[in-house]
């Protein structure tokens, strides 16, 4: 028996996290993020949509927003969808989550970055170390992020901290 737990991404993380990318530049965004190499960035898109659907029986398509770290150097993508949860299973902890779509997002782009790496490591080293790259700016975007929110600022409310926290560590289990 699993037990689902619920997590959202709040605004004010989102925020502190990412911008959205404009419309006038996102059919060079993914170009620009793999260098003009064609194979990567359009792998890493449609395996981004295959992930989706293997993390959730009940994901059915749609448009998705590109985001970039407030520093440019990290990236993902996530459904436009802001009532729509998505529940994701953790097959090594028998662990439901209940997720938003911008968590359900970066998870499916960061195991993309994660499996690419390897996949590309023989075939195409320089798409390889690409993917690797992004996967690390991602995870240091994040984790920094949640540092800087958590224990950097007096700002943000106990309750968002916690929020944040939980986050923090379901994201962690989920990629562990």
């Amino acid at each position: 028996m699993t037990t689902k737990t619920t997590v959202t991404m709040t605004d004010k993380f989102y925020e502190a996290l990412v911008t959205v990318v404009p419309d006038c530049i996102r059919m060079d965004f993914l170009p620009a993020k793999f260098k003009g190499n064609i194979n990567a960035f359009l792998s890493f898109e449609n395996a981004v949509y295959r992930e989706a659907n293997k993390m959730c029986n009940d994901y059915e398509g749609g448009y998705w927003e590109f985001v970039e770290s407030k520093e440019g150097n990290a990236f993902f993508m996530h459904p436009d969808s802001d009532d729509t949860s998505y529940t994701i299973s953790n097959i090594n902890t028998y662990q439901d989550y209940e997720v938003d779509g911008r968590i359900f997002g970066m998870l499916a782009s960061w195991i993309v970055f994660s499996h690419a790496s390897f996949a590309f490591e023989h075939k195409d080293p320089s798409a390889s170390a690409m993917f690797a790259n992004h996967y690390h700016a991602l995870r240091d975007a994040f984790y920094g992020t949640v540092d800087a929110l958590v224990y950097e600022n007096d700002d943000v409310s106990a309750e968002e901290k916690e929020a944040i926290k939980a986050m923090s560590s379901i994201v962690y289990s989920y990629l562990d």
